[in-house]
């Protein structure tokens, strides 16, 4: 490895998140799991009403908490901060749009679901007492 190149340490690509359209603005590690705070990027059609088509306003955050791709041992939660827009013309209120990112009230990103990433009272399959993938039964919150 005489020719090997390092870039930046950079979590937004290690935790594969810009491939669901977000860059990683802070983290903290707890004992039973890590947090990531992230933001969405406004793309261009968020700001207009899909309703009149008019130009929103920005009118704050809202929070939305998923489970991720476990880093290492350690459960992943990302809490992702959208921006909420409103409309002066037709009063609709909406957030960016986030169906790239999860399933519309999934607790889990797109990612985390396919590679099996357990949320918090999220069934885990457990074959036996104790043991998970040994036996045939369901157990809440493992």
């Amino acid at each position: 490895m005489a020719d090997a190149t390092f870039s930046c340490p950079d979590l937004t690509t290690f935790l594969g998140l810009d491939g669901l359209g977000l860059v990683a603005v802070g983290q903290r590690l707890e004992a039973e799991r890590a947090v990531v705070e992230c933001r969405m990027p406004v793309c261009v059609e968020d700001p207009f009403c899909k309703a009149c088509g008019a130009q929103g306003l920005a009118r704050g955050t809202v929070t939305r908490r998923l489970a991720h791709v476990p880093v290492g041992w350690r459960p992943t939660q990302l809490v992702v901060r959208l921006r909420r827009f409103s409309c002066e013309h037709c009063q609709r209120v909406w957030r960016q749009d986030t169906t790239g990112l999860a399933e519309p009230r999934a607790r889990l990103t797109r990612q985390g679901r396919g590679l099996g990433a357990v949320g918090p009272g999220a069934p885990v399959h457990v074959d036996a007492p104790g043991r998970p993938g040994v036996g045939g039964g369901l157990a809440h919150g493992q």
